[in-house]
Parts: structure tokens; C-alpha cells; sequence
């Protein structure tokens, strides 16, 4: 019976698509007849198109809202702009208002701004010492969001014991302790929309930065859509778990066989994008230690400097591998055996071949006192064309000179070296290569933490070491 039918319907078929110039030929339309499922898979393609037109429209209106709340938000910071600028007196007040300006706007500028203070060939020291004081102040997300992200990946009977209370909370993600197979873990949990927040967001820094090269073309040196692209890259490896991961397993593989540091262990089997499993490490944060300097031993602070010092140097002349995030938060003190506790690298550097040999040489040659040497080098390693070359050589070797005239090498601020080498960089508009700079920038950073712990610590002579084989390095001491 239904065969009978089919001529006459397909011949009403026909006749009607004919009328529509829609099907010129009879076959089409017994084809069109005779599989149904591909009308019913056509108008699934229409209406998955008709979705994906929605959800464009939707996240565009999302932009255009988050654009607006940015400009209220950024408002009196620009409109003061001009008054600090010409008026000394009000700097400090509009940097403080920077900083609660980027604080307002979220968590995607605060990483930003952490990651602009990191920059200092690009930006003054005094600008980069307020970014550094940025925190993560992200607000803790409900545990019903955790539940949905544990289910979705297939881990809520994965634990024995969760804590639904988070222990920690950053940009990005928030961490609970669990037991998993009767041995603690740590269990970070990307918070709600990160990935699209972040990518709202960006959208919006484009079009800030595209018209501050348009409107400013003199700063078309700092190179600012490259580095607000380098900045983009960063975000998308710390928005997915797995890279923290992969760099958790590189290190605790890299210093597998050292007593004095631990990195915590990931799970790679219950680690995704969004939640990254590793083990429970108990310790006393360096910063509370920091805090209280005088309950804690000379020989003690003295032990913990040194073992900071030569975890760091074999990162950068070892393994090639740096952790670029070594803040006092990211760094804990085991309580029996004063081991070093390395957690959250997310933000990791390799240098290249020739900026290996470059970082090299320049760290020689400020032992050595060899400031024409450093200048040549980090010209070599940058990029940008120097207008004045032999005028920024010789501005670097007076700095090194003048740094290399302390009698012991133990007496050089390395800190204070690096921030006058950043001064001439800027004056000179010479911008060094991401990886180089973040190296250096964790330099300060732990030198700094170093000598709170020991003020006689003395970062280029442990270094030696590494830089040279032969001994008559140690000559020039």
C-alpha cells in the first residue's frame, strides 16, 4: 500500500518544488523523498546554526555590557591620569588607585597587572613595584559548581573524603583536600566560566590596546598587541589544569633525587582542564615564616636560603625549566626536615639555545666586571634595534662597574643591579624576549626572598658553578 503511493507523492513533490525552483530535477526529488533522515538531519544542522546564531548574539551582548562596566570602572583612573603625571605629589595616591581600579575590573586584570610587574624592561620600577603588590582576591565558588565540574568528569565517587570547604582560592581555581585511595590530595577546581570570562575580556583589552596605538603611535616600541598576545598565551595554558599538570610531573621528575625539594605529584588519570588531582603536601608557608623572623633560628633561615638558592639555579642551568611564579605563598617549609615545598607552576620559561648562551655569558661577566661584555650580550639578545648602541654598551658597563666595586661579590644587590639594567632597557627602548625576562624577574624575586632569610646570602658566587667549569673562574673573586 505505502508503495503505491510513493509515484503520486513524489509526483506532488515534484510539481510543488517545481512552482518553488526549488528541485529542478524529478530525481532530486525522489532522493529527497526516499531518505528522510536527511531532511530531519537538515533541519537539525538548522537549528543547531539557529543555537550557535543565539549564543553569538548573547556573548556579543555580553561584551558590549562588560565593555560598558569597564569604561565606568576605568573612568576616574584615566580623567586623573594627567594630574599625576604633572603633579608628583598625587602619584602615589593615583597608583593606589590603579591597583584598586584592576582589583575592581576582576580577575583576568589582576593577572595581568601580576604579569605587567614581571615586565620591567617595559614599564618604570615604581609602576611595577605597586603591580607586584596585586593579589588573587577571587571570590570562593559555590560547592554546588564543584559537584557539577566532578560529575562532568566523572569523579564524584572517585574519593573516600572531600572537605567541601576550599582550603585556597586564586584567579583561576580553587583547592580542596580530599583522600583518594587512602592518601591525601589536593584538588583544584577551575572556577564558573573562567575560559569564557577570560575570553570576554581579552576582547575588550584589544580594543583598549588597538586605540592606544592608535591614539600614541611613539609607543609602538613597547610592542603592546605582542605583548598583550604573550599575556593571552599565558592565560590559556593557566586556564587548562592539564598544563599544570605536565609541569608538576617535568619537575617532580627533574628533582626526583633531590632530599631538600619536594613537588607535589599529580594523578594524570583524574586530571582535566577544568580539575587537577595531586598529592596533599603539609607545610608552613614561607611568607608566615617571613612575618616572624626572629622565632626561627639564624642557622635555620641560613639553611632555608641556601637550599631556595640551588633548587633555583638548577631550574635555570640544569633543567632549563623555571618556575617564574616563586612568590613566599607558593613556597612552603615541611615542619620535620625544613624540605622546600613547590606548589602552583603554572607559569614556567625554557630558554632557547642562544638565550641560554647569552643569560650565561651576561651572568659572567657582571662576576667578572665585564660590563661591555653584558651590554653586547643583551643587545645580541634583543630583538629591537638600538638607535645608540655604543651609547646603551656603555650605560651598562658603568652599572655593572659601579655594582662590581663592593669588595665582595656577597655585598652586590643583585635586585638593585637588574632594576638600574631594566632603567637603561626603557631609556634605550630595548625590549629583551619574554622567557629572558621572566628568568630574570624570578632572579629578583628570590634573591629578595634569600636575603630576608640571610643578608649575607650571596647568589653570583653560588652561582659559579653552574656558569663555568674551569677554576680559574674562582680567580676573579
Amino acid at each position: 500500500m505505502f508503495m503505491t503511493r510513493i509515484p503520486s507523492l513524489t509526483l506532488q513533490i515534484i510539481k510543488s518544488r517545481k512552482r518553488l525552483a526549488l528541485i529542478p530535477t524529478i530525481s532530486s526529488a525522489i532522493v529527497t523523498f526516499s531518505k528522510p533522515s536527511d531532511v530531519i538531519q537538515s533541519r537539525a544542522i538548522q537549528t543547531n546554526d539557529q543555537i550557535s546564531w543565539l549564543s553569538q548574539l548573547i556573548e556579543a551582548l555580553r561584551t558590549l555590557i562588560r565593555s560598558i562596566q569597564m569604561t565606568i570602572i576605568v573612568a576616574p583612573l584615566i580623567l586623573s591620569a594627567p594630574v599625576a603625571l604633572y603633579l608628583t605629589l598625587y602619584q602615589e595616591m593615583w597608583l593606589d588607585l590603579l591597583i584598586r581600579t584592576i582589583q575592581a575590573c576582576g580577575p583576568v586584570y589582576v593577572k595581568l597587572g601580576q604579569w605587567a610587574s614581571t615586565r620591567r624592561d617595559l614599564f618604570p620600577h615604581k609602576l611595577c613595584h605597586h603591580l607586584a603588590k596585586l593579589q588573587n582576591q577571587a571570590k570562593v565558588h559555590s560547592w554546588n559548581h564543584t559537584c557539577e565540574i566532578l560529575e562532568n568528569n566523572k569523579l564524584s565517587e572517585s574519593f573516600e573524603d572531600f572537605d567541601t570547604t576550599p582550603i585556597g582560592s586564586g584567579c583561576c581555581a580553587q583547592v580542596y583536600y580530599a583522600k583518594y585511595k587512602n592518601e591525601e590530595v589536593a584538588v583544584k577546581v577551575l572556577h564558573p566560566d573562567t575560559k569564557s570570562r577570560f575570553l570576554r575580556d581579552l576582547t575588550v583589552l584589544r580594543s583598549i590596546v588597538n586605540s592606544i596605538s592608535w591614539l600614541f603611535p611613539q609607543l609602538r616600541w613597547l610592542s603592546i598587541k605582542e605583548s598583550l598576545e604573550e599575556f593571552a598565551k599565558l592565560m590559556n595554558i593557566q586556564v587548562d589544569l592539564r598544563n599544570e599538570a605536565e609541569n608538576l610531573l617535568k619537575f617532580h621528575h627533574n628533582f626526583k633525587d633531590e632530599r631538600n625539594v619536594i613537588f607535589p605529584k599529580p594523578i594524570l588519570e583524574l586530571c582535566s582542564e577544568q580539575v587537577l588531582v595531586e598529592s596533599f603536601e603539609h607545610g608552613t608557608s614561607i611568607g608566615t615564616l617571613i612575618q616572624d623572623l626572629d622565632s626561627t633560628p639564624i642557622d635555620s633561615r641560613k639553611r632555608l636560603a641556601a637550599k631556595g638558592v640551588d633548587m633555583f639555579l638548577k631550574m635555570v642551568f640544569r633543567h632549563n625549566f623555571v618556575h617564574c611564579d616563586l612568590h613566599p605563598g607558593n613556597i612552603l617549609v615541611s615542619s620535620n626536615d625544613e624540605k622546600l615545598i613547590i606548589l602552583d607552576p603554572g607559569i614556567t620559561a625554557s630558554l632557547s639555545n642562544k638565550d641560554m648562551r647569552n643569560f650565561r655569558a651576561v651572568f659572567s661577566a657582571v662576576v667578572k666586571g665585564d660590563g661591555k661584555t653584558v651590554g653586547e650580550e643583551i643587545l645580541a639578545q634583543s630583538e629591537q634595534q638600538c638607535e645608540n648602541p655604543q651609547e646603551f654598551i656603555n650605560e651598562i658597563e658603568k652599572v655593572v662597574v659601579t655594582a662590581r666595586s663592593q669588595l665582595s661579590l656577597a655585598k652586590i644587590d643583585v635586585s638593585d643591579l637588574l632594576n638600574r639594567v631594566f632603567n637603561v632597557l626603557r631609556w634605550h627602548q630595548v625590549k629583551m624576549e619574554p622567557n629572558f625576562t621572566s628568568v630574570i624577574i624570578a632572579i629578583m624575586v628570590l634573591e629578595g626572598l634569600g636575603r630576608t632569610l640571610d643578608p649575607e646570602m650571596d647568589l653570583l658566587w653560588a652561582a659559579a658553578p653552574f656558569l663555568v667549569k674551569d677554576r680559574l673562574f674562582f680567580l676573579v673573586y
